[in-house]
């Protein structure tokens, strides 16, 4: 997460340098907002994994899981525009969403039992589930616009 995250500040910065310039294309600024988007998603998936509870107290674990479910519902409905997609790109569009809300369907049903007797596994399955996650939604946003164009 910290690697791609920082991948993206680098290219935000670049872009905002370069903002100024009399050439800054309307691409280049929805490359920039889909930069600045992005990098708000994943800080945001960040903070869920670094205050994942460590306890055994089901409620707790049940309101974290509630906000991060809440975020991933989020990235699932927000934001569907982008370029005019032709029927090859209309089709990767949907077998990724389609990837996309199985993994959340998935998760749902593994979490809505939490039942952890180990205080540390909450925090270790979420974790793990959001780097689960995370890829899945990076390859869902690049079907909407690829911020390689630059």
């Amino acid at each position: 997460m910290a690697t791609i995250l920082q991948q993206y500040r680098d290219m935000q910065s670049n872009l905002k340098e370069r903002m100024s310039s009399d050439q800054f294309t309307i691409d280049q600024i929805l490359v920039l907002q889909e930069l600045s988007y992005r990098i708000s998603v994943i800080e945001t998936f960040e903070i869920y994994c670094k205050t994942a509870p460590v306890t055994s107290n089901l409620m707790e674990m049940a309101i974290h899981y509630q906000l991060v479910d809440a975020h991933i519902q989020y990235t699932m409905t927000e934001r569907r525009f982008g370029f005019k997609a032709n029927d090859k790109v209309k089709k990767q569009r949907e077998t990724v969403i389609s990837t996309f809300e199985n993994i959340v369907q998935d998760g749902r049903k593994r979490f809505s039992s939490i039942s952890n007797s180990v205080p540390d596994q909450y925090k270790n399955d979420i974790n793990s589930y959001i780097r689960v996650i995370l890829p899945v939604w990076l390859q869902y946003r690049n079907c909407y616009i690829n911020i390689a164009m630059q």
